[in-house]
C-alpha cells in the first residue's frame, strides 16, 4: 500500500491519470464558484481555494474502484459523511442524500455525476465497461437519463483523449484529432455525428447552470478548443459559469491529452487531507503498469518501435496483426518467430505451453534490447482462439520491462 510519506513517488510521476487533473480543476476554480472571473489570467492558487464537493465524490469513487466496489453510491456516502463542509458545501437535494441513512436516488441530471465520474475513465479500457461503470456511479443519485449520459461522455473522453494521445507519442495534437478521435464517442451521446457537434462557448459565458446538459457539451468544447493543460484549466475557470465543476470536468480530460507541469501538481496536493492523498497515490500506483498500453491502432511506427504480433511457426503471415506486420513493418513470410523489419513474430497456433515458451523467448529478447520498444499485440487471442486470461500470465514478467507494451485486456489481467 502506498504510504503518505511515498505518495510523492507515486504522484509526481510521469503518469498520465485524469484523478489528478480533476482534483486541479476544482481546487482552481472552487475560489470562483460564486465570485465568477473573466480574468484569463487569474491567479490559479492561493489561501482562497480549496477542496469542493466535487473532489469529496471523486476520491469516493476511486476508493471504491481500489476496493474492487461498483457500489459507488456506498462509497460517494461515507466519505461526504467525512466531511460534511467542504468548500462551497453540498447542493441542497444532495445534502439530503448524504444526511438519510436509507439514501435513494432523485432523478438528478445535475453536473454531478460528470465532476465525479473521471477515476472510471482510466480504470477501465473497455468503452463498454466504462459507459457501464460510469452509470453505475451516477444513478446511485443522478438517475435522470441526462445525468448518466453526462456521466458517460466524460468517462469515455478520458479514455479516448488518452488513447490518442498514447498513439501520438508526443506529436502535436490537431483539433481534428481531438474532435473524431478523442471526443468522438462522447459528443454521439449528444449528436448523431462529431462534424455536427459546436458549441458556442461564449453563448455560456457567466451563465452558472449546474446541469449535466448544459455543462458537459460546454466543457468538451474547451477541451476541443485548448492548446495545453493551464490553458484548458484558465478557460473553464474565466468562462465566469460553474467554475470549480467545469474545471474539475476540464481538467480531467486535458490532462490525459496533455499532462500537467510538476509545480501544479504539487500545489494542488498541500489542499488535501492525508486520507485523500492516499486515495489518490494508491489510485496512481495501481494504474502505473497499464501506462504502457498498446494503442488499439498502429498505422506507423518511430524509429526503434516494434510491433510485436501472433502468427504460426511457418510463417503463413495470413491475417489480422499478422498480416498488417507483413504489409507494413517487415514481417516475413515463413519465418515463424522473432524479429523481423520492424516486428516480432510469435508463434500461438501451437498450443500454450507452446505459447508460453515462445513469449518466454521474447521476453529474454526484450531484456536484451533495451533501445527498442516492443508494442505487443492481443497474440493468441484471434484465429488461435485464446483469451486474455490464458495468454496475459504468460506476459507477467515482460510487463515489468519499461520497454514492452501490453494490451489493456492484458494488463486488465495482471493486474488481477
Amino acid at each position: 500500500m502506498c504510504h503518505v510519506m511515498k505518495q510523492e513517488l507515486c504522484i509526481f510521476g510521469e503518469i498520465f491519470i485524469d484523478m489528478l487533473g480533476a482534483i486541479i480543476g476544482d481546487i482552481v476554480g472552487s475560489r470562483w464558484e460564486f465570485n465568477p472571473t473573466n480574468d484569463y489570467n487569474f491567479p490559479l492558487f492561493s489561501e482562497k481555494n480549496g477542496f469542493t464537493d466535487d473532489i469529496v465524490c471523486t476520491v469516493a469513487v476511486a476508493d471504491a474502484l481500489l476496493n474492487n466496489s461498483s457500489d459507488y453510491g456506498k462509497y460517494i456516502h461515507e466519505w461526504c459523511r467525512r466531511y460534511p463542509h467542504p468548500k462551497g458545501g453540498y447542493g441542497g437535494r444532495f445534502v439530503q442524500w448524504v444526511r438519510s441513512d436509507q439514501p435513494k436516488p432523485y432523478n438528478s441530471l445535475g453536473n454531478g455525476s460528470a465532476m465525479r465520474v473521471s477515476p472510471v475513465g482510466r480504470w477501465f479500457n473497455d468503452s463498454d465497461k466504462i459507459a457501464e461503470q460510469a452509470k453505475k456511479t451516477a444513478e446511485c443519485t443522478h438517475n435522470h437519463p441526462e445525468g448518466i449520459i453526462g456521466a458517460q461522455a466524460v468517462a469515455l473522453a478520458i479514455h479516448d483523449c488518452w488513447q490518442l494521445a498514447q498513439t501520438k507519442k508526443g506529436e502535436m495534437i490537431s483539433k481534428e484529432d481531438i474532435l473524431w478521435k478523442g471526443l468522438g464517442q462522447a459528443t454521439k451521446l449528444y449528436v448523431d455525428t462529431p462534424d455536427l457537434f459546436n458549441v458556442d462557448i461564449e453563448e455560456h459565458r457567466n451563465i452558472f447552470d449546474e446541469t449535466c446538459p448544459g455543462t458537459v457539451p460546454v466543457a468538451l468544447a474547451i477541451i476541443q478548443n485548448s492548446s495545453d493543460f493551464e490553458d484548458a484549466i484558465r478557460q473553464a475557470v474565466s468562462l465566469g459559469a460553474d467554475a470549480d465543476t467545469i474545471g474539475a470536468i476540464v481538467g480531467s480530460i486535458a490532462e490525459t491529452l496533455w499532462g500537467i507541469p510538476e509545480w501544479m501538481k504539487e500545489k494542488a496536493m498541500t489542499y488535501l487531507p492525508d486520507e485523500m492523498r492516499e486515495v489518490v497515490g494508491n489510485f496512481y500506483e495501481q494504474i502505473e503498469l497499464p501506462s504502457r498500453i498498446t494503442p488499439n491502432r498502429i498505422d506507423t511506427l518511430n524509429e526503434g518501435e516494434i510491433f510485436v504480433f501472433g502468427s504460426n511457426k511457418q510463417g503463413y503471415h495470413g491475417g489480422g496483426a499478422a498480416r498488417a506486420a507483413l504489409n507494413k513493418f517487415g514481417a516475413e513470410w515463413g519465418n515463424g518467430e522473432g524479429l523481423q523489419g520492424r516486428s516480432y513474430a510469435l508463434p500461438t497456433m501451437e498450443g500454450l505451453e507452446s505459447t508460453k515458451a515462445a513469449v518466454d523467448r521474447f521476453t529474454a529478447f526484450a531484456a536484451g534490447h533495451k533501445e527498442l520498444r516492443f508494442y505487443v499485440t492481443a497474440v493468441g487471442c484471434g484465429i488461435a482462439g485464446y483469451v486474455a486470461e490464458e495468454i496475459a500470465p504468460f506476459f507477467a514478467e515482460a510487463a515489468k520491462l519499461e520497454n514492452v507494451y501490453l494490451p489493456a485486456s492484458f494488463w486488465e489481467v495482471l493486474k488481477g
